[in-house]
């Protein structure tokens, strides 16, 4: 028989988030049922939308969750600019730290509730509407760190970045600390043998194609940041000098690596 695997880990996949401290970093896990919300990051902006049922756990409808990233990304192209915050995630964990005070400095209680909108969602969904890559190695890259042209459309310290680019290649970033490989890859060998039709004939049977009955994607997606864009580039703030030098910093980190793809198919042959 079979050995049921340990399943600790999941408490570190789903609602969770690595949290940047001096010296030692900690990690915050959030209750599911008290959390339905998703977190979208499209032009290096984060928005949140409710993606199940909060009484019952269930999927929303398929067509509810298409209008949702539809408007992420119509709200992508235009709303407050914002500094690329998803760079200050990327450097020292001692000068990750020291800049998370910063945005708590200069945002108040209003960044205080952002970045615990973030840190709750159930996972990070990275939507590259700039990125087609072709080859395996380009996809790779882009997965691994979003590169030179999509590592501002990140949150490395979220559990799980699901990464879908224009062209609908898609892959997954962990963070590693606290969770390891087997139930990641369980995770995503279930995303993989579920094909869009798969969830629609889901959906649909379910009765669950009628949209009228939840909110509108007007009413439902929320801009995490939004309302902190005044105070983030205040006088009196340096976020946007932060994040100037830590994408500078991602910049020569990435070019300084290179990224070779093997492909090897001969497992349990």
């Amino acid at each position: 028989p079979k050995t049921a695997l340990c399943s600790a880990a999941y408490k570190y996949m789903f609602n969770a988030c690595r949290v940047p401290r001096k010296d030692e970093d900690t990690y915050r896990i959030y209750d599911p049922s008290m959390n339905s919300h998703v977190i979208v990051a499209c032009g290096g902006k984060f928005y949140s939308f409710d993606f199940v049922e909060k009484e019952s756990g269930e999927p929303l409808p398929l067509d509810v969750l298409e209008e949702r990233l539809k408007k992420c990304v119509e709200m992508s192209k235009s709303g407050p600019s914002l500094p690329m915050l998803g760079y200050l995630t990327s450097d020292n964990r001692d000068t990750c730290a020291d800049v998370r005070e910063e945005l708590l400095r200069v945002g108040g209680s209003k960044m205080e509730e952002a970045l615990k909108v973030l840190e709750s969602g159930a996972v990070l969904i990275c939507l590259d509407e700039n990125e087609e890559p072709v080859s395996k190695k380009q996809g790779s890259e882009i997965f691994w760190t979003g590169g030179l042209t999509s590592g501002h459309n990140r949150w490395f310290d979220k559990s799980i970045q699901l990464i879908c680019t224009n062209n609908g290649k898609a892959g997954m970033n962990g963070e590693h600390s606290m969770m390891d490989g087997m139930p990641v890859v369980g995770f995503c060998d279930y995303i993989t043998n579920k094909s869009y039709g798969d969830v629609a004939a889901q959906s649909n049977s379910k009765g669950a194609n009628n949209s009228g009955g939840y909110e509108s994607a007007d009413q439902n997606v929320k801009d995490i940041f939004g309302d902190c864009a005044a105070e983030l580039t205040s006088p009196g703030s340096n976020v946007v000098t932060h994040v100037s030098q830590t994408k500078s910093n991602f910049d020569k980190l990435i070019s300084a690596h290179e990224l070779e793809v093997q492909s090897f198919r001969g497992y349990g042959s």
